[in-house]
């Protein structure tokens, strides 16, 4: 039985994942760069903002490209999935924050 942290944590990403199912135009770089995300972001609370590098992302989500690692983050905002707040500095993490429906 999970505890109640990770419950919270998998009912609230409930809503993501009836969007990712309903959502035929999401390509596997774009799952696999949500699915990182959901990796890393170490909250019971999704909707609060988190920092992980791009390099943990693109090595976690089997992305080798820079551009479409950006352009996958694009379209995850433009689509409303996350909220991303770039850091512009190459040691330093950018910010995520998953938007829940």
């Amino acid at each position: 039985m999970a505890n109640s942290s990770q419950a919270n944590n998998e009912g609230s990403f409930e809503g993501i994942f009836e969007r990712i199912m309903n959502d035929h135009n999401l390509l596997t770089s774009q799952l696999g760069l949500i699915m990182a995300l959901y990796y890393y972001s170490h909250s019971s609370n999704l909707s609060l903002p988190f920092q992980v590098s791009r390099r943990k992302l693109m090595a976690f989500s089997k992305i080798r490209s820079i551009s479409t690692y950006h352009r996958c983050v694009k379209t995850l905002v433009r689509l409303g999935y996350i909220d991303y707040v770039p850091s512009y500095h190459p040691l330093l993490a950018s910010n995520f924050r998953f938007l829940i429906p």
